[in-house]
């Protein structure tokens, strides 16, 4: 057993043998591997990545990844350093989803797409003591308008196509 990795990790590691498997004994064996995902399929890439790299069933040099606003890999914990692996993710900012998860392998870089929460705050308002009061359709639509844009593929998409803001 490698460690603690979820199901779905499981499954994409599975997949990956097979492409491994393929690329090694195909026509082209040099073949590059390139995993890609958006928020959970970027965790099951990097377990695949983790998994193909420290069981050398392919070189580092052969496996890489692009990843969109991905959480990181749980408790699925790589033999080599999180930074030496050959990966990339792209988050949005504000992107809560991002920061959950734990170590994520190679490196992020923040977008400047989504909404901008970095304004915003958790205040308790004048004259309120004790518990904070939970105000349902507020946080139902705080999910809707900054949680959602701002870990949309669709968000990612927008801003990297000519014109929107990134290209």
């Amino acid at each position: 057993v490698f460690n603690k990795q979820t199901a779905v990790q499981n499954d994409a590691i599975a997949f990956a043998q097979e492409i491994a498997a393929k690329v090694k004994n195909g026509p082209t064996p040099n073949a590059s591997v390139i995993e890609t995902g958006q928020s959970l399929g970027g965790s099951e890439a990097q377990a695949a990545i983790a998994y193909l790299v420290d069981r050398n069933i392919l070189p580092s040099s052969q496996v890489s990844g692009i990843l969109f606003n991905s959480p990181g890999i749980g408790a699925y914990l790589p033999k080599g350093a999180p930074s030496s692996y050959n990966v990339i993710d792209f988050w949005n900012q504000g992107d809560v989803i991002h920061d959950a998860g734990g170590t994520h392998l190679g490196t992020s870089a923040m977008l400047g797409a989504g909404p901008d929460t970095s304004s915003l705050a958790l205040v308790t308002p004048d004259g309120v003591t004790g518990q904070p009061v939970v105000d349902w359709p507020l946080v139902a639509t705080a999910f809707e308008n900054i949680v959602g844009p701002a870990h949309s593929i669709n968000t990612v998409i927008s801003y990297l196509s000519p014109g929107g803001g990134g290209s």
